[in-house]
């Protein structure tokens, strides 16, 4: 509603303290002039004149100063008032306790909520408003539209479905400071849960805001929690197994809003549905996570598919996420084994009868000291060390013990590396007294497969067993390790570690090479007259070669594992190492390339996987991947092998523009076809991806312009502590100058001819 106001403009340049000694010398000057007069007129008479002279100057005065009367339209200060009204303002999170007036007993969506703030109270807030401001009400979502409507009475939006699906808060904030129509709001107070989708930043908007001296009233609606939610992620899984081997399944538990409580993991088969293996985990605080590692052993051979699964919670509202399936290949084929000594020593009749007693193991050996006839009447035995690199390749797995490398052609090392570098065999050295690794130092094949500096390697067995017993204990890495794992549980592995004989001989002063990774360090038990080095030494060490893996074992008495424990720790170990390092010969050809998920949000994380050996030019432990968008260059990015996973190569990318990218493994090896892998980098985000109310963001916005944040709670205040703003001017009308008006020339006129009559008959003229 607009009214009328006149004000009058004066054009007088003298300050007031010298327009105030102006007067007063004025007021002195014509007092002195007439009290000096002729004493024969009266004082009346005097006093008469006095008074039309200074009614003359005053007048005078006021022509001079130019008074003029200005007048103008005006309108009460404008106030923008911007509801959200996007999807996710459907969410039910809202306590009608803490809005005054609520009928409800329960909980109000955030739109509901802004309704009642608006036109639920006593008196309406959005009635007082208007009493005091000229309120322009904006609805917004995708886009944002001017509305002349009372809020809708049944809490249903008039938005169109399409619109609703995103929120473009900046720009709804934007629109209100500088394409609003007419004149700029003296304020602008914001009713919504500060998520925005896309558009103009929320801090960009606030920085217009601040700049043109809008400030921001927000009241933000619902909770600030995240959703709860338990989710698992970066499940890993070996591909391919052979029977009987122990399959270790490792996954990421996440969770929001149950931190501290207990679930249960499950690793069912899907056909038939039937429970291998459960455990408990406590759900970790929100944004962090926590791993779940379950095992079984596949004795079928043939495709099996697995469902690893943590029990979904109460109040949880997407269970989708709290399962992951995955396809395991059990392959029916013998793991064939070469085992070489150079004597028959205790570890190598151990190996020898535990290997020949395992139906998964294809066993040949070679004595170097045997005599002619062991390869007749031993049918695992072999007459040579194989010639060609053919005769190489129909092993998976190559164990040396302490080899005479006299003995053996000098073609055989070359061939051994590759085997291993090329062709992905395993291949096991076990150190002893006479020649590993000490006699190898100086063949330059051996140099590359050994984990450590041969040089630096010495022999030592002690005089007496006694004085120097050596226990092996694995380190945190090796506990990870299937191979190293000998209980069904961690707990039971590390207490089936502590329990095993130690043994009496071991190298010493063996540094490992650089990238090596050490599952096993000996830990020597001295005694009082005898004083054991401190220091551990590595035990067991692994390393990746080219295409393949190396483990090698810093002694050759694993036999005494056997010692009151019927054989079954040394057999699951070497068991399980000996079906490890068969792996690389089963992948090959086997690969894949996949990210933890398809779909990303602006900022998220992207975890890409490969499972492939690289080739035997690659001397790094990593794999280059191209990556290219639609709309994005393509660029190389390099995944690095994941810890003890031999044939594992991830990398984790971050920041990726929003587009639909493809990542490409062009040069796999084996002949194998290119592998590769879509995912999305969505822009904007699902409007209901993120339901938790922005409150960092929107406290920031209102403190940066001067206004105010309030929750639903404190919304009542708004009222008292909106800006009282002067009215604002719509329309300025013309001018009409006081100053040369002709009833002021008028009244000069009178008082000057007063004057002049009433001196003259009084004759003072």
């Amino acid at each position: 509603m607009t009214r009328l106001v006149t004000d009058v403009r004066w054009n007088w340049d003298w300050s007031p303290w010298a327009t105030a000694v102006l007067l007063a010398a004025a007021v002195v000057w014509v007092i002195g002039v007439y009290a000096r007069e002729q004493r024969f007129v009266s004082r009346r008479k005097r006093s008469l004149l006095a008074l039309l002279r200074l009614v003359t100057v005053a007048l005078v005065l006021v022509m001079l100063a130019q008074p003029t009367v200005e007048r103008r339209r005006v309108a009460p200060p404008r106030l923008a008032v911007l509801v959200d009204d996007s999807a996710s303002m459907d969410t039910r999170d809202v306590p009608a306790a803490d809005l005054v007036g609520a009928t409800a007993t329960s909980q109000l969506t955030r739109r509901e909520a802004w309704e009642h703030l608006l036109t639920g109270s006593d008196p309406e807030l959005l009635d007082a408003l208007r009493e005091r401001y000229g309120v322009d009400m904006l609805r917004f979502a995708a886009t944002t539209e001017l509305s002349t409507e009372q809020p809708n009475d049944e809490g249903k939006s008039d938005a169109k479905g399409d619109n609703r699906n995103a929120t473009h808060l900046g720009d709804a904030i934007d629109f209100a400071i500088r394409q609003l129509p007419g004149p700029r709001p003296v304020a602008v107070m914001v009713m919504t849960d500060g998520i925005n989708t896309g558009g103009l930043p929320l801090a960009d908007a606030a920085a217009r805001a601040r700049t043109v001296g809008v400030p921001l009233y927000v009241v933000a609606l619902g909770s600030d929690r995240p959703r709860a939610d338990v989710s698992l992620d970066d499940v890993l899984v070996e591909e391919v197994v052979f029977p009987g081997d122990r399959l270790q399944i490792e996954a990421s538990v996440r969770a929001v809003g149950f931190a501290g409580k207990r679930a249960r993991v499950t690793l069912k088969q899907a056909e038939p549905d039937e429970l291998l293996a459960e455990t408990e985990v406590t759900l970790p605080a929100d944004g962090q996570s926590q791993s779940v590692r379950l095992a079984l052993r596949p004795t079928e051979p043939g495709s099996m598919r697995v469902t690893l699964e943590v029990a979904p919670q109460p109040d949880e509202e997407d269970a989708e996420n709290n399962r992951v399936e995955a396809a395991i290949d059990v392959r029916d084929r013998p793991i064939r084994a070469l085992l070489v000594d150079s004597t028959p020593s205790f570890e190598f009749r151990a190996l020898k009868s535990l290997l020949e007693r395992d139906p998964a193991v294809d066993l040949r050996v070679l004595l170097q000291d045997a005599d002619a006839d062991f390869a007749k009447v031993d049918d695992a035995a072999l007459r040579d060390f194989p010639a060609t690199e053919a005769e190489l390749l129909e092993f998976d797995v190559v164990m040396l013990g302490d080899v005479d490398p006299q003995l053996l052609p000098r073609q055989t090392w070359e061939l051994l590396q590759k085997f291993v570098s090329l062709h992905g065999g395993g291949l096991v050295l076990i150190a002893g007294e006479r020649f590993m690794p000490r006699a190898f130092g100086e063949i330059e094949a051996m140099r590359t497969l050994l984990p450590i500096d041969a040089s630096s390697a010495n022999s030592l067995r002690l005089e007496r067993a006694v004085d120097w017993p050596v226990r092996i204990v694995p380190t945190p890495l090796g506990l990870q390790d299937p191979s190293l794992q000998l209980g069904e549980t961690l707990e039971e592995s590390i207490a089936i570690w502590e329990s095993l004989p130690s043994v009496l001989w071991s190298l010493d002063s063996m540094p490992p090479k650089p990238g090596v990774q050490m599952l096993a360090i000996g830990q020597a038990e001295g005694s009082p007259e005898v004083a054991a080095p401190a220091d551990p030494s590595p035990m067991i060490l692994r390393q990746y070669v080219g295409a393949g893996e190396v483990l090698m074992h810093a002694t050759d008495e694993t036999w005494r594992w056997r010692w009151r424990n019927d054989d079954r720790y040394f057999a699951r170990y070497w068991g399980q190492a000996v079906r490890r390092l068969a792996r690389g010969r089963a992948l090959r050809g086997v690969g894949s390339l996949a990210t933890n998920r398809a779909k990303y949000g602006v900022g998220e994380p992207v975890t890409i996987r490969a499972r492939l050996r690289p080739t035997a030019s690659s001397a790094e432990d990593e794999l280059v991947v191209e990556l290219a968008g639609d709309a994005t260059p393509t660029r190389e990015i390099r995944l690095r092998r994941k810890g003890s996973h031999a044939h594992l190569f991830e990398s984790t990318l971050r920041d990726l523009a929003p587009d639909r990218y493809t990542a490409r493994v062009t040069s796999p090896g084996d002949g194998a076809a290119p592998l590769a892998t879509e995912f999305i980098v969505a822009s904007p985000p699902n409007e209901l991806a993120q339901l938790a109310v922005n409150t960092t963001g929107l406290v920031e916005a209102a403190q940066s312009t001067g206004g105010k944040f309030y929750t639903a709670k404190a919304a009542g205040r708004l009222l008292e502590e909106l800006p009282v703003a002067q009215p604002t001017a719509i329309e300025q009308l013309p001018d009409e100058p006081l100053w040369n008006s002709p009833w002021l020339l008028a009244a000069l006129c009178v008082t000057l001819g007063s004057e002049w009559l009433l001196r003259r008959r009084a004759g003072m003229l």
